[in-house]
């Protein structure tokens, strides 16, 4: 039985994943991010005012650009997979960034407003490389032709946001990894029936195939 429980836990680690953990409907991490910039500065995030809205546009472009790129992403690893993006969804996205892009302008027009969105944005990026990186994506960088590469000797090839994925650094905060505080592991749900006295696994399943278990084909295959 141990050799099975060994199987099934092997099977939990292949289908599981890990994820950042959410504040309402924003990572955890980026609110405690934004929380020791407002503490290095003294200033508050900046708010991008669209025609009297408060900042209430660019926030929704924002959280549409990152609601489209997950739709494309691999259950796993969380990396949005190039070629399934459609060229619309990238068209969006693009146009979204480009809209974004206009209403920064616009707001900086101010040059209080400017300055001290420049110190914001100053202080979060070091803060934000503190705790995480973004790396370019293994399927991007296979379809991109620059596989062997690693990120050092591409960082200077210009890429769109969907090309990246967020991760964690090696770091600790108050004796505690950021892993542990951030992120939280989902179980995959491969089985339902867990016992493992159960007569539908099959003990003698050759796990060398890549699959660490597999339930008795008569039980699922009519045909046999």
């Amino acid at each position: 039985m141990a050799a099975v429980k060994k199987l099934m836990d092997l099977w939990d680690s292949r289908n599981s994943k890990r994820v950042f953990k959410k504040e309402e409907d924003k990572l955890a991490i980026f609110k405690m991010i934004e929380k020791e910039v407002e503490k290095i500065t003294g200033l508050k995030k900046p708010v991008y005012d669209y025609k009297g809205d408060g900042g209430a546009t660019y926030e929704a472009n924002t959280k549409r650009i990152n609601e489209t790129i997950g739709l494309f992403r691999d259950y796993n690893t969380g990396e949005p997979i190039y070629e399934f993006i459609t060229g619309k969804a990238k068209a969006n996205i693009k146009q979204l960034e480009k809209q974004n892009k206009a209403i920064r302008e616009e707001c900086y027009k101010d040059k209080t407003f400017k300055k001290n969105a420049k110190a914001w944005n100053k202080a979060y990026k070091k803060v934000f490389d503190k705790y995480l990186k973004n790396v370019y994506t293994s399927y991007y960088k296979q379809q991109g032709g620059f596989s062997h590469l690693d990120d050092a000797d591409v960082k200077s090839i210009r890429k769109p946001k969907w090309a990246t994925k967020l991760t964690l650094k090696n770091v600790t905060i108050d004796g505690e990894s950021v892993e542990d505080l951030y992120t939280e592991l989902l179980p995959g749900d491969g089985w339902i029936n867990r016992d493992e006295n159960t007569s539908l696994l099959n003990p003698n399943y050759d796990s060398s195939m890549g699959v660490p278990y597999i339930p008795k084909k008569e039980f699922y295959d009519n045909k046999t």
